[in-house]
């Protein structure tokens, strides 16, 4: 069997064409991963745009409930401008919770803002990170696909590596054979050797013949010899490089299965990686959208309270007109605040006697003159009407008891008896006053059933107009009371009604 070295040859030149080929796969490739990265570019800023879009909407939004709020700012001063200082005072509290709940308000509308900023930010981080999972399952499709190459090629070689042994057993047996072929021309060489002395002896040559014969002989044996251990040092040489490309070869199927196992597993790693930042990422933006809706919610809600407050407010002052209007058509001469609709009943020296509640003559002459006006200017607008929540009857009496001042609005022990005797006078005019306007053996007039069940009866201790408790010294003497802080301001009785929410 003979060596075919242009056969091996050959097979060796084709890992040029196989290089080539995985060239031009990175190269694909690499245009490839270039397009996608260019998709998710432009697919990002138009999310951005869009979001752009969505903020500019609820900026408008925004502006639109800021000139509302500036109207009703301007209402506001108008009335707050004709009001009581005790009215004004309430005012003020109110507002300064509301613009607690408005700054309140304002911070977490920034803090959603930068909040949904961030959001949008991390949803392009997010759809980029998306595009890279994309990318790596592509490459390791690719990777599979390649690894199922290598495995062709794996077989391939495998099929060359067993033409190669089979090569190499070839070669192995014709190295046996050219041995057997050395033993066989040593032995003729002998045979040949013994011949020719033979001959000597029978033909009797001259000894010069016969050694230049075996001379001859030798050095064509020689020859002979030298060619086949040439030939010998050349297949073994073949083997050798054989051998090598085979150890070669292995070790660069090894390394490249190697590197596969890695890379996939890296994959898989990043993988489970990002789909875990991907589900936090989509919690934070679930959680930021719904606190934003929230956010919008409170928002139209408190368009909504101021509405209805200005819509309320707006009712008060027509009801207060339309009683100021009928008392004075009437002649009745009584104090109507122009935003709130309270009547004060101040009878002067007609009022209760000291520590009484019996109602005078002339102080049944006013009610019985005023409250029909009254109620007809209540029940005037249906509308209005519906919004009647109740009617309050409030008695006053002075803060003083067995000829000293004591603060309504203690708890010591002592003054006890002297706040529940003031309360209980306070309640018991007040009463009687309701009593007397729905006797209908006294007094009939319109819309009485229907304002009965409205009524509340109230008894209050009287403090001075603008003063608070802790500013009265408590145990000083009536007169000294009743000269700085004008007791007969407590001689009243304050009728108002109050509409729903």
């Amino acid at each position: 069997m003979g060596f075919d070295y242009d056969k091996i040859q050959h097979r060796n030149d084709e890992g040029g064409t196989f290089w080539t080929a995985y060239s031009d796969l990175f190269t694909v490739l690499s245009v490839i991963f270039l397009l996608l990265y260019v998709v998710a570019s432009v697919r990002s800023g138009t999310q951005g745009i869009q979001k752009q879009i969505e903020f500019q909407k609820m900026t408008q939004h925004s502006q639109d409930l800021e000139q509302q709020i500036r109207v009703y700012n301007t209402l506001r001063e108008e009335q707050m401008a004709n009001a009581s200082e005790k009215e004004q005072e309430q005012y003020e509290n109110l507002m300064e919770k509301l613009n607690l709940l408005q700054s309140d308000a304002k911070q977490e509308r920034d803090d959603l803002m930068k909040q949904a900023k961030d959001n949008d930010q991390k949803a392009a981080a997010l759809n980029q990170y998306q595009q890279m999972i994309r990318n790596i399952i592509n490459a390791n499709v690719l990777a599979k696909r390649q690894l199922k190459q290598r495995d062709t090629l794996i077989v391939k070689k495998q099929g060359q590596l067993k033409d190669r042994d089979t090569q190499i057993a070839n070669l192995a047996d014709e190295l046996d054979e050219n041995k057997a072929r050395m033993n066989q021309i040593d032995n003729e060489l002998r045979a040949q050797i013994t011949k020719a002395t033979n001959e000597q002896k029978r033909a009797r040559s001259s000894k010069k013949l016969l050694e230049k014969r075996i001379a001859q002989l030798k050095e064509k044996s020689a020859q002979e010899l030298q060619e086949l251990e040439r030939r010998n040092r050349q297949v073994a040489k073949e083997l050798s490089s054989v051998q090598e490309n085979l150890q070669s070869t292995n070790q660069e199927l090894e390394k490249t299965a190697s590197n596969l196992t890695a890379t996939q597993r890296q994959a898989e790693a990043l993988k489970r990686q990002k789909e875990a930042e991907i589900a936090g990422k989509e919690q934070q933006l679930a959680a930021a959208k719904e606190r934003e809706s929230k956010y919008v919610s409170s928002i139209q809600g408190l368009s909504g309270d101021l509405k209805k407050a200005r819509e309320t407010l707006e009712a008060k002052q027509k009801l207060s007109q339309q009683i100021m209007n009928n008392f004075k058509r009437a002649g009745i001469q009584a104090a109507v605040d122009e935003k709130t609709g309270e009547v004060t009943l101040s009878f002067g020296d007609d009022y209760f006697e000291t520590g009484s509640s019996n109602l005078k003559p002339s102080m049944r002459s006013r009610l019985e003159k005023m409250i029909p006006e009254y109620t007809k200017a209540l029940f005037s607008d249906p509308k209005t009407a519906a919004k009647l929540a109740n009617v309050e009857i409030v008695g006053f009496a002075s803060s003083t008891y067995k000829g000293k001042f004591v603060n309504p609005t203690s708890l010591n022990p002592e003054d006890r008896e002297a706040i529940d005797y003031n309360l209980k006078l306070s309640f018991s005019r007040a009463n009687s006053i309701f009593k007397h306007i729905f006797d209908p053996n006294r007094l009939q007039y319109e819309h009485q059933k229907e304002l009965l069940p409205m009524v509340k009866v109230v008894g209050r201790g009287y403090l001075p107009d603008g003063k608070a408790a802790s500013e009265i010294q408590s145990g000083i003497p009536e007169n000294e009371f009743c000269q700085k802080y004008n007791c007969r301001k407590a001689q009243r009785v304050i009728i108002k009604f109050n509409l729903k929410d």
